[in-house]
């Protein structure tokens, strides 16, 4: 064990003492006292020999002083690994610094600090300078990673940093946006988002409502990913919430109402004044798409949807399996039929018998400028329940759409 309390307490100015550094020290056929690594006596002794140089060469890894003496004596020491004199040694030692510590405390010193504690808690910071450190900690951060991670999230001082990682959102202007809508968390501020994209006057079901949640989802985690992939961020949206819990929420309401009878959110719902013998509407897609060229166009079939949904109407749209292949917009065709928006006839079975079937198992109308004869001749007992639930259309302007007198008495917020 390294020595020091004695020599600490000698009275030597080592100001007055020559450090001369040299490659090697011979003191073969000369008297030596080595006093391995026991500093004491060999500070005593400088002391009492009143010696003014002292030879400074390395022995492997260690530092090793001698003088001589004015018997021609030759004094050695050998220092601690890394320390350079016996001078810093006490210094280091009043300022914390172990006798193994001899390169954290020249690193100490050339880094402006001159206490072992302040020092330690400087490197293990991950700041690059003290003066950073320094700054950074008046600001709360002790850690270069949170500062850093701060500075991404936008926050300037790790109390803001703090509020922002527990509130879940990626940076503080998404966290200023949510809160000037009166929105506390990221979920309620995707929900706001997502029904703030819903036309105003318009119902849609739970898949939809589902498909546009789970877009504005992914695109905020990818967004953000380095904060939600990693960190305190992972934990936060890491599973697709309950929609159905959503649009019941009180961020919800603020937007319209959820209809759990109908299936559907309608956005100013309180504007809806609606009265029908039945709830649900059964779509010939194909038939609508072909209105009144021939043309088989998408947005025909999503006009029809559209506004019998606004006379709060459960649309589900029935499509044959060859649709696919010659509707003009197949994207959202595909789109439809994967939230189950439309429900696709199986191959080789007739689609107008599916529609109808599904008409009357959903005690739904039956939306189509078919006349249905073939079928009501083939089923007699159904003819005049076809021909009840069976709603005829016209479509002008592309996506204009006026339903016969079965509906006309509908009132849609846009009447």
């Amino acid at each position: 064990m390294f020595k020091c309390e004695l020599w600490l307490n000698i009275s030597l100015n080592w100001k007055q003492i020559r450090i001369v550094e040299i490659p090697s020290f011979d003191s073969r056929g000369t008297k030596n006292v080595d006093y391995a690594n026991n500093c004491a006596p060999f500070t005593k002794n400088l002391a009492i020999f009143k010696v003014r140089t002292v030879y400074s060469y390395q022995i492997g890894r260690n530092s090793r002083l001698s003088f001589v003496d004015e018997n021609d004596v030759v004094h050695s020491v050998t220092l601690p690994i890394g320390w350079k004199n016996i001078e810093d040694i006490g210094k280091g030692a009043i300022a914390g610094f172990t006798e193994s510590e001899g390169s954290q405390y020249y690193s100490a010193i050339e880094s402006g600090f001159s206490k072992s504690d302040s020092y330690n808690k400087f490197r293990q910071s991950g700041f690059p300078d003290k003066k950073t450190w320094q700054r950074m900690k008046s600001k709360g951060f002790r850690m270069n990673n949170e500062y850093v991670m701060a500075e991404k999230m936008e926050c300037s001082t790790m109390k803001e940093y703090q509020e922002i990682v527990e509130s879940g959102f990626p940076n503080k202007t998404v966290a200023k946006e949510a809160a000037s809508k009166g929105l506390k968390t990221v979920t309620d501020y995707l929900v706001s988002k997502t029904l703030e994209e819903i036309p105003d006057n318009r119902a849609i079901g739970l898949n939809e409502i589902s498909r546009i949640f789970g877009s504005n989802l992914q695109d905020f985690r990818s967004g953000y990913s380095e904060y939600y992939s990693r960190g305190t961020g992972n934990t936060f949206l890491s599973e697709m919430p309950q929609i159905l819990d959503l649009l019941q929420s009180n961020i919800a309401s603020k937007f319209g109402k959820y209809d759990q009878k109908l299936s559907l959110f309608a956005k100013g719902e309180s504007q809806f004044n609606i009265e029908t013998e039945w709830k649900v509407a059964v779509v010939d897609a194909p038939n609508v798409a072909r209105h009144p060229d021939g043309e088989g166009k998408m947005v025909r079939v999503v006009a029809v949807r559209d506004e019998l949904v606004k006379k709060k109407l459960k649309c589900i749209i029935s499509a044959s399996a060859a649709m696919a292949h010659w509707i003009d917009d197949k994207k959202t065709y595909k789109k439809m039929v994967k939230s189950e928006e439309i429900i696709q006839c199986p191959s080789k079975r007739d689609d107008d018998h599916f529609s109808i079937s599904m008409a009357l198992e959903e005690n739904a109308y039956f939306i189509t400028n078919d006349g249905l004869d073939n079928y009501k001749e083939a089923n007699p007992k159904y003819a005049e329940e076809i021909d009840k639930r069976r709603v005829t259309f016209t479509i002008r302007d592309v996506d204009k759409v006026t339903f016969d007198a079965k509906l006309s008495s509908l009132k849609s917020p846009t009447d």
